[in-house]
């Protein structure tokens, strides 16, 4: 199940879900023939995939371009922005959003990575597979672990510190160092001293993708977040944590604080029960504003 964003097609991008993300660009392309995706969020479930579609439609509905009687799935609106929109609601989730593999610029997988058909550890070239944390979060892929497939349950986590260049990157992936540098793929893992727990570690688990992701997503989104709020290693998550002890002023630490509720709640995106994901859980606020035309970048901010 896929969550896209099309390159900007005149002033406008086109915000769409998709099991089959390889023949909905071949749709596309049938009238644009170089178009791509700006950003591809691939999640577990349909039930999943509607909780997102139904909350930008309602979020970004000022933005949304009509059509005749009709609204479009279009929105004029800048990237950056439905960026930090998406980030915002997989917070409030407690979603982590993880690139189990790479796929070229004009070859989009035909299965997604929480399918069935979905291909594991071995492939391709039995070289293993690296896992990045998706751009949503730091503005670039962010290597996190290459896996290697010992045999048919066990594999083993290699973790990734800070790669010396794209030939480094290029050995692991297996993609060409030139496509992996125009690729937004970055070389340092902002998060590798939070995650040594896991490096060389042996793992008796399920070859399947998603059961890979699953087991990896309660650390590296503590990882995640040790990292956003400056905490050390062994923090003792007893203690209190103060939003305004971060330094992360780009990073939507309330929304990362929110979800974190939600979780104690029994909230999360495998077990949400509402239509659509509310900005802030909470109705004592007043500090989220609805993005629209009128808003300034300040004012879009206090929703962070």
């Amino acid at each position: 199940m896929f969550l896209y964003v099309t390159e900007k097609i005149n002033n406008h991008h086109k915000i769409g879900i998709s099991n089959d993300i390889h023949s909905r660009i071949q749709q596309y392309r049938t009238l644009i023939p170089d178009l791509n995706f700006d950003i591809v969020i691939q999640v577990p479930s349909i039930s999943n995939l509607r909780l997102y579609e139904n909350t930008i439609k309602r979020g970004l509905e000022s933005f949304r371009i009509k059509r005749g009687i009709g609204e479009s799935e279009c929105y004029e609106i800048q990237l950056k922005d439905i960026q930090d929109y998406i980030l915002k609601s997989t917070l409030l989730l407690n979603f982590l959003c993880l690139d189990f593999h790479l796929f070229l610029h004009n070859d989009y997988p035909k299965y997604g990575q929480y399918g069935n058909k979905a291909r594991g550890v071995g492939y391709p070239f039995h070289k293993g597979v690296t896992i990045f944390l998706n751009e949503i979060y730091f503005g670039k892929k962010i290597p996190l672990f290459h896996l290697e497939r010992l045999s048919k349950n066990r594999l083993r986590f290699n973790l990734i510190r800070k790669l010396k260049n794209y030939e480094e990157l290029q050995e692991i992936t297996n993609y060409y160092a030139d496509f992996l540098k125009v690729k937004n793929i970055g070389l340092n893992n902002y998060l590798s001293k939070y995650l040594e727990n896991f490096d060389k570690k042996i793992i008796k688990i399920s070859n399947k993708p998603r059961v890979i992701i699953y087991h990896l997503m309660p650390t590296i989104f503590e990882a995640l977040t040790k990292k956003i709020y400056q905490l050390p290693v062994d923090f003792n998550w007893e203690r209190a944590v103060l939003l305004s002890h971060t330094k992360s002023k780009n990073f939507p630490v309330k929304c990362m604080a929110f979800g974190r509720r939600n979780l104690k709640d029994g909230r999360s995106f495998n077990n949400f029960s509402q239509k659509r994901i509310r900005l802030i859980h909470h109705a004592e606020t007043n500090d989220y504003k609805k993005y629209s035309k009128n808003s300034t970048k300040g004012l879009i901010n206090k929703i962070k």
